[in-house]
């Protein structure tokens, strides 16, 4: 239950972040809430996509708009 609390109240201050959602939902599924976790990972991916941000992710990685940036040059290739 202090876990659960502990990513709601993540989620609370930062919505746009996507591991809270992953962490409050493995945490509901593992108490047998099976359905309440599903409804958090859904939450998280009818998010709109440009609105998302997790400040672990991009420490990790780097900002989305630089891996865009990466990627684009292979988009490109891959339509012609």
């Amino acid at each position: 239950d202090a876990a659960a609390q502990a990513y709601r109240e993540a989620i609370d201050r930062l919505p746009s972040s996507h591991a809270a959602y992953v962490a409050l939902s493995a945490v509901l599924q593992r108490t047998g809430r099976g359905d309440e976790s599903r409804e958090v990972l859904r939450r998280a991916v009818d998010a709109d996509e440009h609105s998302r941000r997790d400040p672990l992710w991009s420490y990790l990685i780097e900002p989305a708009s630089i891996a865009a940036e990466r990627l684009e040059p292979l988009r490109q290739e891959a339509r012609q």
